[in-house]
């Protein structure tokens, strides 16, 4: 038979130590919530109300649609300016 008491093992070795340890964290949970109670930025009550001004409403677009012949003329333009600044051979 086997008459060996087994030995219950606790973090701490007496109560006060468990009670230390409980207080610490009591205040570190404690600490948390004030760091998002910062200070407000203060309304200065001195400076003048000043009516904010509507902003003027955009003029009406006269431009004209772009269509194909637009967009044919603007590329026979551009693209032999282009070979000819890149020297690009064989492109006619």
């Amino acid at each position: 038979m086997n008459l060996q008491h087994e030995k219950k093992t606790f973090l701490f070795e007496n109560l006060s130590q468990q009670l230390l340890v409980m207080l610490a964290v009591a205040a570190t949970l404690l600490c948390f919530p004030t760091l998002s109670w910062g200070q407000k930025p203060k309304v200065n009550p001195l400076t003048p109300n000043i009516p904010v001004a509507q902003k003027p409403e955009p003029a009406p677009s006269t431009a004209r649609p772009m269509t194909e012949s637009d967009i044919e003329a603007f590329l026979d333009g551009l693209v032999p300016l282009q070979l000819e600044r890149d020297d690009i051979a064989g492109v006619a």
